[in-house]
Protein backbone atom coordinates (compact mmCIF):
# COMPACT_ATOMS: atom_id res chain seq x y z
CA UNK A 1 0.00 0.00 0.00
CA UNK A 2 1.02 3.55 -0.56
CA UNK A 3 2.10 5.64 2.17
CA UNK A 4 -1.08 8.37 2.79
CA UNK A 5 -0.03 12.09 1.60
CA UNK A 6 -1.13 13.20 4.28
CA UNK A 7 1.75 12.01 6.31
CA UNK A 8 5.11 13.56 5.79
CA UNK A 9 8.10 11.30 6.83
CA UNK A 10 10.48 12.11 9.58
CA UNK A 11 14.62 12.14 8.91
CA UNK A 12 15.44 10.47 12.50
CA UNK A 13 18.74 12.43 12.27
CA UNK A 14 17.47 15.65 11.09
CA UNK A 15 17.79 18.21 14.14
CA UNK A 16 14.89 20.29 13.50
CA UNK A 17 12.82 17.42 14.61
CA UNK A 18 14.29 17.65 18.13
CA UNK A 19 11.06 18.67 19.71
CA UNK A 20 8.94 15.50 18.05
CA UNK A 21 11.80 12.47 18.94
CA UNK A 22 13.02 12.37 21.84
CA UNK A 23 15.18 9.24 23.13
CA UNK A 24 15.24 8.33 26.84
CA UNK A 25 18.08 7.09 27.71
CA UNK A 26 17.63 3.23 29.50
CA UNK A 27 19.07 3.40 33.19
CA UNK A 28 17.97 -0.34 34.38
CA UNK A 29 21.01 -1.76 35.87
CA UNK A 30 21.50 -5.12 37.26
CA UNK A 31 18.86 -8.10 36.37
CA UNK A 32 15.63 -9.21 37.09
CA UNK A 33 15.17 -11.63 40.64
CA UNK A 34 12.04 -13.25 41.69
CA UNK A 35 11.82 -14.29 45.29
CA UNK A 36 12.35 -17.74 46.62
CA UNK A 37 8.43 -18.13 46.46
CA UNK A 38 7.84 -17.23 43.13
CA UNK A 39 10.53 -19.15 41.90
CA UNK A 40 8.67 -22.23 43.60
CA UNK A 41 5.26 -21.65 41.95
CA UNK A 42 6.58 -21.33 38.75
CA UNK A 43 8.58 -24.26 38.97
CA UNK A 44 5.54 -26.04 40.55
CA UNK A 45 3.17 -24.43 37.55
CA UNK A 46 5.78 -26.06 34.74
CA UNK A 47 5.65 -29.28 36.44
CA UNK A 48 1.32 -29.17 36.60
CA UNK A 49 1.30 -28.22 32.50
CA UNK A 50 4.59 -31.31 31.96
CA UNK A 51 1.81 -33.82 34.28
CA UNK A 52 -1.28 -32.92 32.18
CA UNK A 53 0.38 -32.98 28.90
CA UNK A 54 1.83 -36.51 30.08
CA UNK A 55 -1.90 -37.50 31.38
CA UNK A 56 -3.17 -36.49 27.78
CA UNK A 57 -0.74 -38.61 25.86
CA UNK A 58 -1.27 -41.74 28.38
CA UNK A 59 2.94 -41.97 29.14
CA UNK A 60 2.11 -42.93 32.65
CA UNK A 61 5.60 -43.42 33.67
CA UNK A 62 6.46 -39.47 32.69
CA UNK A 63 3.52 -38.34 34.14
CA UNK A 64 4.57 -40.48 37.24
CA UNK A 65 7.70 -39.19 37.27
CA UNK A 66 6.66 -35.58 37.14
CA UNK A 67 4.00 -36.07 40.05
CA UNK A 68 7.25 -37.46 42.17
CA UNK A 69 9.37 -34.33 40.93
CA UNK A 70 5.97 -32.16 41.98
CA UNK A 71 5.91 -33.84 45.33
CA UNK A 72 9.63 -32.73 46.05
CA UNK A 73 9.19 -29.40 45.26
CA UNK A 74 6.29 -28.80 47.79
CA UNK A 75 8.45 -30.70 50.29
CA UNK A 76 11.14 -28.51 49.54
CA UNK A 77 8.93 -25.53 50.75
CA UNK A 78 7.77 -26.96 53.94
CA UNK A 79 11.34 -28.23 55.10
CA UNK A 80 13.56 -25.46 53.65
CA UNK A 81 15.16 -24.92 56.83
CA UNK A 82 15.16 -27.99 58.55
CA UNK A 83 15.77 -29.98 55.43
CA UNK A 84 17.15 -28.20 52.43
CA UNK A 85 18.34 -31.50 50.69
CA UNK A 86 15.46 -32.94 51.06
CA UNK A 87 17.17 -36.46 52.53
CA UNK A 88 13.53 -37.02 53.92
CA UNK A 89 11.60 -36.66 51.10
CA UNK A 90 10.79 -40.59 50.59
CA UNK A 91 9.41 -40.66 46.85
CA UNK A 92 7.53 -44.65 47.58
CA UNK A 93 5.25 -42.76 49.94
CA UNK A 94 3.60 -40.90 46.67
CA UNK A 95 2.85 -44.14 45.59
CA UNK A 96 0.95 -45.71 48.09
CA UNK A 97 -2.13 -46.99 46.56
CA UNK A 98 -5.32 -47.70 48.80
CA UNK A 99 -7.04 -50.41 46.46
CA UNK A 100 -10.56 -49.59 47.65
CA UNK A 101 -9.53 -46.51 45.70
CA UNK A 102 -9.39 -48.23 42.50
CA UNK A 103 -12.52 -48.20 40.16
CA UNK A 104 -12.56 -51.95 40.10
CA UNK A 105 -16.33 -52.49 39.46
CA UNK A 106 -16.33 -49.94 36.19
CA UNK A 107 -13.34 -52.16 34.48
CA UNK A 108 -15.04 -55.27 35.51
CA UNK A 109 -18.04 -53.89 33.90
CA UNK A 110 -20.04 -53.85 36.78
CA UNK A 111 -22.35 -51.22 37.42
CA UNK A 112 -21.81 -48.48 40.21
CA UNK A 113 -23.67 -45.81 41.51
CA UNK A 114 -23.39 -41.88 40.18
CA UNK A 115 -21.80 -40.90 43.43
CA UNK A 116 -21.68 -42.34 47.31
CA UNK A 117 -24.71 -40.87 48.90
CA UNK A 118 -22.75 -41.36 52.45
CA UNK A 119 -19.87 -39.16 51.28
CA UNK A 120 -21.57 -36.45 48.82
CA UNK A 121 -21.03 -32.78 50.60
CA UNK A 122 -22.34 -29.55 48.94
CA UNK A 123 -20.35 -25.91 49.56
CA UNK A 124 -21.76 -22.73 49.85
CA UNK A 125 -20.56 -22.10 46.39
CA UNK A 126 -21.88 -25.21 44.95
CA UNK A 127 -25.28 -24.60 46.34
CA UNK A 128 -25.08 -20.98 44.91
CA UNK A 129 -24.30 -22.83 41.14
CA UNK A 130 -27.34 -25.33 42.09
CA UNK A 131 -29.42 -22.39 42.41
CA UNK A 132 -28.40 -20.57 38.72
CA UNK A 133 -27.84 -23.62 37.18
CA UNK A 134 -28.79 -27.22 38.04
CA UNK A 135 -27.19 -28.86 35.03
CA UNK A 136 -23.86 -26.91 35.70
CA UNK A 137 -24.45 -28.37 39.59
CA UNK A 138 -24.46 -31.70 37.92
CA UNK A 139 -21.94 -31.55 35.95
CA UNK A 140 -19.30 -30.02 38.53
CA UNK A 141 -20.95 -32.06 41.51
CA UNK A 142 -22.48 -35.38 40.56
CA UNK A 143 -20.46 -36.30 37.69
CA UNK A 144 -17.49 -34.88 38.39
CA UNK A 145 -16.44 -33.33 34.82
CA UNK A 146 -12.75 -31.84 35.30
CA UNK A 147 -12.85 -28.18 34.20
CA UNK A 148 -9.92 -28.20 31.12
CA UNK A 149 -8.77 -24.31 31.52
CA UNK A 150 -7.38 -22.60 34.18
CA UNK A 151 -9.14 -19.62 35.75
CA UNK A 152 -7.93 -16.12 35.87
CA UNK A 153 -10.18 -14.94 37.68
CA UNK A 154 -10.26 -18.03 40.45
CA UNK A 155 -6.59 -18.26 41.01
CA UNK A 156 -6.63 -13.84 41.30
CA UNK A 157 -9.12 -14.12 43.88
CA UNK A 158 -7.95 -17.14 45.93
CA UNK A 159 -4.27 -15.45 45.82
CA UNK A 160 -5.94 -12.53 47.47
CA UNK A 161 -8.23 -14.71 50.04
CA UNK A 162 -4.77 -16.29 51.10
CA UNK A 163 -3.14 -12.73 50.99
CA UNK A 164 -5.38 -11.93 54.20
CA UNK A 165 -5.44 -14.74 55.84
CA UNK A 166 -1.51 -15.26 55.62
CA UNK A 167 -1.07 -11.55 57.35
CA UNK A 168 -4.21 -11.79 59.95
CA UNK A 169 -2.62 -15.04 61.18
CA UNK A 170 1.27 -13.81 61.35
CA UNK A 171 0.04 -10.54 63.26
CA UNK A 172 -4.21 -10.37 64.15
CA UNK A 173 -3.63 -7.33 66.06
CA UNK A 174 -1.56 -4.76 63.79
CA UNK A 175 -2.85 -3.74 60.62
CA UNK A 176 0.02 -4.55 58.06
CA UNK A 177 1.68 -1.73 55.76
CA UNK A 178 1.18 -2.29 51.85
CA UNK A 179 4.38 -3.21 51.02
CA UNK A 180 4.10 -6.26 53.41
CA UNK A 181 0.88 -6.87 51.67
CA UNK A 182 2.15 -6.84 48.50
CA UNK A 183 4.87 -8.97 49.10
CA UNK A 184 2.39 -11.48 50.93
CA UNK A 185 0.04 -11.38 47.43
CA UNK A 186 3.85 -11.98 45.36
CA UNK A 187 4.24 -14.77 47.68
CA UNK A 188 0.29 -16.15 47.20
CA UNK A 189 -0.16 -15.51 43.90
CA UNK A 190 -0.93 -18.55 41.35
CA UNK A 191 0.77 -18.29 38.22
CA UNK A 192 -0.79 -20.97 36.40
CA UNK A 193 -3.74 -18.94 34.34
CA UNK A 194 -1.59 -15.87 33.12
CA UNK A 195 -0.98 -16.13 29.46
CA UNK A 196 1.27 -13.21 29.48
CA UNK A 197 3.54 -10.85 31.32
CA UNK A 198 1.53 -8.22 30.65
CA UNK A 199 -1.72 -10.23 32.15
CA UNK A 200 0.31 -10.78 35.62
CA UNK A 201 0.99 -7.18 35.60
CA UNK A 202 -2.41 -6.07 35.26
CA UNK A 203 -3.78 -8.71 38.19
CA UNK A 204 -0.61 -7.02 39.97
CA UNK A 205 -1.96 -3.68 39.84
CA UNK A 206 -5.28 -4.41 40.55
CA UNK A 207 -3.93 -6.06 43.90
CA UNK A 208 -2.47 -2.92 44.73
CA UNK A 209 -5.85 -1.08 44.16
CA UNK A 210 -7.39 -4.20 46.40
CA UNK A 211 -4.53 -3.90 49.06
CA UNK A 212 -5.02 -0.21 49.70
CA UNK A 213 -9.04 -0.71 49.77
CA UNK A 214 -8.13 -3.54 52.06
CA UNK A 215 -6.33 -1.45 54.65
CA UNK A 216 -8.34 1.61 54.42
CA UNK A 217 -11.31 -0.51 55.57
CA UNK A 218 -9.03 -1.98 57.97
CA UNK A 219 -8.52 1.30 59.78
CA UNK A 220 -12.27 1.86 59.48
CA UNK A 221 -13.42 -1.14 61.07
CA UNK A 222 -13.98 -1.16 64.79
CA UNK A 223 -15.27 -4.12 65.07
CA UNK A 224 -13.18 -7.28 66.99
CA UNK A 225 -11.64 -9.90 64.72
CA UNK A 226 -12.39 -12.93 66.00
CA UNK A 227 -10.74 -15.10 62.70
CA UNK A 228 -10.10 -15.62 59.71
CA UNK A 229 -11.02 -18.85 56.77
CA UNK A 230 -13.05 -20.45 59.76
CA UNK A 231 -14.03 -24.03 58.39
CA UNK A 232 -17.78 -25.25 58.76
CA UNK A 233 -19.47 -28.49 58.59
CA UNK A 234 -23.40 -29.30 59.45
CA UNK A 235 -25.83 -31.23 57.69
CA UNK A 236 -29.59 -30.10 56.44
CA UNK A 237 -31.95 -32.70 55.08
CA UNK A 238 -29.24 -35.65 55.24
CA UNK A 239 -26.81 -33.39 53.17
CA UNK A 240 -23.59 -32.56 54.92
CA UNK A 241 -22.64 -28.72 54.13
CA UNK A 242 -18.91 -27.60 54.17
CA UNK A 243 -16.88 -23.78 53.49
CA UNK A 244 -14.91 -21.21 54.95
CA UNK A 245 -16.23 -18.08 56.27
CA UNK A 246 -13.55 -15.55 54.97
CA UNK A 247 -14.09 -13.30 58.05
CA UNK A 248 -15.59 -13.23 61.86
CA UNK A 249 -15.91 -10.36 64.03
CA UNK A 250 -17.48 -9.75 66.88
CA UNK A 251 -19.56 -5.76 67.17
CA UNK A 252 -19.76 -3.57 70.46
CA UNK A 253 -22.75 -5.39 71.30
CA UNK A 254 -21.17 -8.67 71.47
CA UNK A 255 -22.88 -9.98 68.18
CA UNK A 256 -21.59 -11.61 65.64
CA UNK A 257 -20.87 -9.96 61.87
CA UNK A 258 -19.64 -12.54 59.20
CA UNK A 259 -17.71 -10.80 56.05
CA UNK A 260 -16.75 -12.54 52.57
CA UNK A 261 -13.94 -10.69 50.58
CA UNK A 262 -15.16 -10.70 47.01
CA UNK A 263 -12.51 -9.67 44.42
CA UNK A 264 -14.58 -9.09 41.34
CA UNK A 265 -14.12 -5.30 39.25
CA UNK A 266 -18.03 -4.77 40.22
CA UNK A 267 -20.19 -5.03 43.23
CA UNK A 268 -23.79 -6.32 43.65
CA UNK A 269 -26.96 -4.53 44.12
CA UNK A 270 -28.41 -5.05 47.71
CA UNK A 271 -31.29 -6.62 46.39
CA UNK A 272 -28.77 -9.19 44.27
CA UNK A 273 -26.70 -10.06 47.83
CA UNK A 274 -30.15 -10.76 49.84
CA UNK A 275 -31.43 -13.12 47.48
CA UNK A 276 -28.22 -15.04 47.41
CA UNK A 277 -27.37 -18.16 49.47
CA UNK A 278 -23.56 -18.03 50.73
CA UNK A 279 -24.25 -15.27 53.63
CA UNK A 280 -27.15 -17.45 54.93
CA UNK A 281 -24.71 -20.37 54.44
CA UNK A 282 -22.20 -18.70 56.42
CA UNK A 283 -24.32 -17.55 59.53
CA UNK A 284 -26.11 -21.09 60.07
CA UNK A 285 -22.46 -22.35 60.08
CA UNK A 286 -20.86 -20.40 62.29
CA UNK A 287 -24.12 -21.05 64.50
CA UNK A 288 -23.53 -25.05 64.49
CA UNK A 289 -19.41 -24.43 64.55
CA UNK A 290 -18.35 -25.85 68.55
CA UNK A 291 -16.63 -22.55 70.43
CA UNK A 292 -19.82 -20.31 68.33
CA UNK A 293 -22.64 -21.18 68.53
CA UNK A 294 -24.82 -18.34 67.64
CA UNK A 295 -26.49 -16.96 64.57
CA UNK A 296 -24.35 -13.52 63.47
CA UNK A 297 -26.86 -10.49 63.24
CA UNK A 298 -25.02 -9.53 60.40
CA UNK A 299 -23.45 -10.47 56.90
CA UNK A 300 -21.77 -8.78 54.31
CA UNK A 301 -19.69 -9.00 50.68
CA UNK A 302 -17.24 -6.44 50.54
CA UNK A 303 -15.93 -6.19 47.31
CA UNK A 304 -12.74 -4.78 47.64
CA UNK A 305 -11.74 -3.37 44.23
CA UNK A 306 -14.88 -1.73 44.37
CA UNK A 307 -14.49 -0.40 47.87
CA UNK A 308 -18.24 -1.42 49.08
CA UNK A 309 -19.70 -3.33 51.41
CA UNK A 310 -23.52 -4.72 50.96
CA UNK A 311 -24.88 -6.12 54.33
CA UNK A 312 -28.09 -7.76 55.24
CA UNK A 313 -29.60 -7.76 58.86
CA UNK A 314 -29.92 -11.50 60.21
CA UNK A 315 -32.07 -13.19 62.52
CA UNK A 316 -33.37 -17.25 62.79
CA UNK A 317 -36.67 -16.56 61.01
CA UNK A 318 -34.75 -15.26 57.83
CA UNK A 319 -32.12 -17.83 58.08
CA UNK A 320 -34.71 -20.30 58.20
CA UNK A 321 -37.03 -19.28 55.56
CA UNK A 322 -34.16 -19.00 53.14
CA UNK A 323 -33.50 -22.88 53.92
CA UNK A 324 -36.74 -24.20 53.58
CA UNK A 325 -37.39 -22.20 50.65
CA UNK A 326 -34.35 -22.47 48.89
CA UNK A 327 -31.67 -24.81 49.71
CA UNK A 328 -34.14 -27.87 50.81
CA UNK A 329 -35.83 -28.59 47.24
Amino acid sequence: RKVSKYLTEIEYNDPSHSDIIKIVPYKYEGLFAPSASEMHERIKTDIQQQIFGAVNKMDIPVALNRIIELARVKYFQEHRKDDPSCSGFKPEDILKVDPKDLNMRVLEGKPRPLFDHSKFHVSKSSLQTYDTCPYKFKLQNIQKTPSTKPSTHLDFGGSIHKMIDSLMKEDPKNIPTKENAMQKLKEKLVFRAFQSNNEEQYHMTRGEVIIENYLEWRKNNKNEILGTEIWIEFEFEGVKIKGKVDWLEKNANGEYEVVDFKTGKTAQSQTKVEEGLELYVYARGIEKKKGYEKLPVKASLYFIEADKQVAIDLDESKVKKVFEDKIKD
